[in-house]
Protein backbone atom coordinates (compact mmCIF):
# COMPACT_ATOMS: atom_id res chain seq x y z
CA UNK A 1 0.00 0.00 0.00
CA UNK A 2 1.23 3.51 -0.83
CA UNK A 3 1.55 6.20 1.82
CA UNK A 4 -0.24 9.28 0.58
CA UNK A 5 -1.70 12.31 2.28
CA UNK A 6 -5.48 12.25 2.19
CA UNK A 7 -6.90 14.76 -0.27
CA UNK A 8 -9.56 14.91 -2.95
CA UNK A 9 -6.95 13.54 -5.35
CA UNK A 10 -6.74 10.39 -3.22
CA UNK A 11 -10.47 9.78 -3.33
CA UNK A 12 -11.40 7.07 -5.79
CA UNK A 13 -14.90 6.66 -7.16
CA UNK A 14 -16.26 3.54 -8.83
CA UNK A 15 -19.44 3.30 -10.86
CA UNK A 16 -20.85 -0.22 -10.51
CA UNK A 17 -23.48 -1.18 -13.09
CA UNK A 18 -24.99 -4.45 -11.87
CA UNK A 19 -28.59 -5.67 -12.13
CA UNK A 20 -28.50 -8.07 -9.17
CA UNK A 21 -28.84 -6.04 -5.95
CA UNK A 22 -27.33 -8.79 -3.78
CA UNK A 23 -24.27 -9.04 -6.04
CA UNK A 24 -24.02 -5.25 -6.16
CA UNK A 25 -24.01 -4.97 -2.36
CA UNK A 26 -21.37 -7.65 -1.97
CA UNK A 27 -19.20 -6.22 -4.76
CA UNK A 28 -19.46 -2.68 -3.36
CA UNK A 29 -18.51 -3.84 0.15
CA UNK A 30 -15.54 -5.84 -1.12
CA UNK A 31 -14.33 -3.01 -3.38
CA UNK A 32 -14.49 -0.45 -0.58
CA UNK A 33 -12.65 -2.75 1.76
CA UNK A 34 -11.78 -0.69 4.81
CA UNK A 35 -10.89 2.42 2.83
CA UNK A 36 -12.95 5.54 3.49
CA UNK A 37 -11.44 6.99 0.30
CA UNK A 38 -13.17 4.56 -2.08
CA UNK A 39 -16.78 5.26 -2.97
CA UNK A 40 -18.98 2.95 -5.00
CA UNK A 41 -22.11 4.21 -6.73
CA UNK A 42 -24.47 1.48 -7.87
CA UNK A 43 -26.72 1.73 -10.94
CA UNK A 44 -29.02 -1.25 -11.52
CA UNK A 45 -28.94 -1.20 -15.32
CA UNK A 46 -27.15 0.18 -18.37
CA UNK A 47 -29.44 3.16 -19.08
CA UNK A 48 -29.22 4.31 -15.44
CA UNK A 49 -25.44 3.95 -15.59
CA UNK A 50 -25.26 6.04 -18.76
CA UNK A 51 -27.52 8.69 -17.22
CA UNK A 52 -25.30 8.76 -14.15
CA UNK A 53 -22.22 9.29 -16.35
CA UNK A 54 -23.97 12.21 -18.06
CA UNK A 55 -24.73 13.72 -14.65
CA UNK A 56 -21.14 13.18 -13.51
CA UNK A 57 -19.83 14.87 -16.65
CA UNK A 58 -22.13 17.85 -16.07
CA UNK A 59 -20.74 18.13 -12.51
CA UNK A 60 -17.16 17.77 -13.75
CA UNK A 61 -16.49 14.70 -11.63
CA UNK A 62 -16.42 11.46 -13.62
CA UNK A 63 -15.85 8.17 -11.81
CA UNK A 64 -12.31 6.82 -11.75
CA UNK A 65 -13.45 3.33 -12.77
CA UNK A 66 -16.54 1.77 -14.31
CA UNK A 67 -17.22 -1.82 -13.34
CA UNK A 68 -20.14 -3.48 -15.08
CA UNK A 69 -21.88 -6.79 -15.40
CA UNK A 70 -22.13 -8.46 -18.79
CA UNK A 71 -25.57 -10.08 -18.58
CA UNK A 72 -28.14 -7.40 -17.82
CA UNK A 73 -31.66 -6.96 -19.20
CA UNK A 74 -32.09 -4.19 -21.74
CA UNK A 75 -28.60 -2.96 -22.56
CA UNK A 76 -26.05 -5.63 -21.71
CA UNK A 77 -22.54 -4.82 -20.53
CA UNK A 78 -20.96 -4.96 -23.99
CA UNK A 79 -23.60 -2.59 -25.38
CA UNK A 80 -23.01 -0.16 -22.50
CA UNK A 81 -19.25 -0.50 -23.04
CA UNK A 82 -19.64 0.38 -26.75
CA UNK A 83 -21.62 3.50 -25.87
CA UNK A 84 -19.18 4.59 -23.15
CA UNK A 85 -16.07 4.00 -25.23
CA UNK A 86 -17.51 5.74 -28.30
CA UNK A 87 -18.23 8.92 -26.31
CA UNK A 88 -15.17 11.19 -26.12
CA UNK A 89 -16.33 12.48 -22.71
CA UNK A 90 -15.89 9.02 -21.16
CA UNK A 91 -13.25 7.43 -23.35
CA UNK A 92 -10.46 7.91 -20.77
CA UNK A 93 -12.43 6.33 -17.89
CA UNK A 94 -11.26 2.75 -17.42
CA UNK A 95 -14.09 0.22 -17.77
CA UNK A 96 -13.98 -3.40 -16.64
CA UNK A 97 -16.53 -6.12 -17.35
CA UNK A 98 -17.10 -8.33 -14.30
CA UNK A 99 -19.11 -11.42 -15.21
CA UNK A 100 -19.68 -15.11 -14.66
CA UNK A 101 -19.20 -15.82 -18.37
CA UNK A 102 -15.87 -17.12 -19.59
CA UNK A 103 -17.22 -17.81 -23.09
CA UNK A 104 -14.61 -16.82 -25.70
CA UNK A 105 -17.26 -14.96 -27.73
CA UNK A 106 -18.15 -12.79 -24.73
CA UNK A 107 -14.49 -11.99 -24.05
CA UNK A 108 -13.92 -11.12 -27.73
CA UNK A 109 -17.03 -8.90 -27.81
CA UNK A 110 -15.89 -7.06 -24.68
CA UNK A 111 -12.41 -6.46 -26.06
CA UNK A 112 -13.87 -5.33 -29.40
CA UNK A 113 -15.96 -2.81 -27.41
CA UNK A 114 -12.68 -1.51 -25.88
CA UNK A 115 -13.08 -2.87 -22.37
CA UNK A 116 -9.97 -2.20 -20.32
CA UNK A 117 -10.31 -5.62 -18.75
CA UNK A 118 -12.57 -8.66 -18.55
CA UNK A 119 -12.78 -10.41 -15.19
CA UNK A 120 -14.71 -13.58 -14.38
CA UNK A 121 -16.64 -13.63 -11.11
CA UNK A 122 -15.52 -16.50 -8.92
CA UNK A 123 -18.22 -18.76 -7.48
CA UNK A 124 -16.21 -19.35 -4.31
CA UNK A 125 -16.64 -16.35 -1.97
CA UNK A 126 -13.01 -16.36 -0.80
CA UNK A 127 -11.77 -16.43 -4.41
CA UNK A 128 -14.26 -13.69 -5.36
CA UNK A 129 -13.01 -11.55 -2.47
CA UNK A 130 -9.42 -12.08 -3.66
CA UNK A 131 -10.40 -11.12 -7.20
CA UNK A 132 -12.07 -7.89 -6.08
CA UNK A 133 -9.14 -7.06 -3.81
CA UNK A 134 -6.86 -7.45 -6.84
CA UNK A 135 -9.11 -5.16 -8.90
CA UNK A 136 -9.10 -2.58 -6.09
CA UNK A 137 -5.34 -2.84 -5.68
CA UNK A 138 -4.56 -2.45 -9.37
CA UNK A 139 -6.97 0.34 -10.27
CA UNK A 140 -6.61 2.34 -7.02
CA UNK A 141 -3.05 1.67 -5.89
CA UNK A 142 -1.25 1.12 -9.22
CA UNK A 143 -3.12 2.62 -12.18
CA UNK A 144 -4.67 5.67 -10.50
CA UNK A 145 -1.44 7.04 -8.93
CA UNK A 146 0.38 6.65 -12.26
CA UNK A 147 -2.42 8.49 -14.06
CA UNK A 148 -2.34 11.24 -11.44
CA UNK A 149 1.44 11.60 -11.84
CA UNK A 150 0.99 12.07 -15.57
CA UNK A 151 -1.57 14.82 -14.98
CA UNK A 152 0.73 16.65 -12.55
CA UNK A 153 3.55 16.61 -15.12
CA UNK A 154 1.23 18.02 -17.79
CA UNK A 155 0.33 21.03 -15.63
Amino acid sequence: MTDRNTSDVDRFSILLIEDDPDHAGLIADLLRGDSPLITVTHCPNGPDGLNYLDLCHARGALPDLILLDLNMPGLNGVEVMRIVKSDKRFLHVPAVLLTTSSAPGDVEAAMAAHANSYVCKDIDLDDFETTLAAIRHYWYHVHYPMRSLGRRHEA
